[in-house]
């Protein structure tokens, strides 16, 4: 899904994407209290209770920088990779991604993302 959000034809079309990819060291339960935040020392993953549709469809996750200010730091057990996007590949990347159900309509699960990927389709 990441790949999708970095081939968006809306905006940006000139210019190349990105997508990082990194599996952080530990993740962080969902129910874990403002205190037990305060505990977690490495950048973690983070999967919340979905709370609405979108975050359902798009399987939600998220990370954890308990020092923002500091850069990720591979040596801390990180897997981490960097992937361009050329911006001449965005669309062939759109409807591939499409081909395989990943698209404005099954990521926005609601009249906006059904109108934008009917227009989408449409003969132009």
């Amino acid at each position: 899904m990441a790949l999708y959000f970095a081939c968006q034809l809306d905006s940006h079309n000139n210019e190349d994407g990105a997508v990082y990819v990194f599996s952080p060291v530990s993740d962080i339960s969902p129910d874990l209290d403002e205190v037990g935040l305060r505990q977690v020392s490495a950048v973690s993953g983070f999967t919340p209770k979905p709370v609405d549709r979108r975050m359902l469809m798009q399987s939600s996750c998220f990370t954890y920088h308990p020092h923002p200010e500091k850069p990720i730091d591979t040596e801390d057990g990180m897997i981490f990779l960097f992937l361009t996007v050329p911006s001449k590949s965005k669309a062939n990347f759109i409807q591939d991604l499409s081909l395989i159900g990943i698209n404005r309509k099954t990521l926005f699960p609601d009249l906006e993302g059904l109108s934008y990927f009917l227009n989408y389709q449409a003969p132009h």
